[in-house]
């Protein structure tokens, strides 16, 4: 069955998301960081990947970036609670 993956460095966030989805039906699984989404993806089962931008080891636009060249079709949000203001 295929999944949506929850990416974000921030465990309330994921919990939060996990938690809607979930009640919603689908399948959730969540990673903290972009090396483990690279992973995830990889697997070959993520239907929706729901991203952060700023995560550690790898941020969400390398990622980003390295996954529309992989997997052109995945549909991917990407999201941030950063501001610069």
């Amino acid at each position: 069955m295929q999944t949506i993956l929850i990416a974000d460095d921030e465990e309330s966030v994921q919990s939060l998301l996990h938690t809607v989805l979930s009640k919603m039906g689908y399948l959730v699984e969540t990673v903290g960081n972009g090396e483990e989404v690279l992973a995830k993806v990889r697997q070959g089962h993520i239907a929706l990947l729901i991203m952060d931008i700023r995560m550690p080891k790898l941020g969400g636009m390398e990622v980003f970036k390295i996954l529309r060249l992989e997997y052109p079709e995945l549909p991917i949000i990407m999201m941030t609670a950063f501001s610069t203001a």
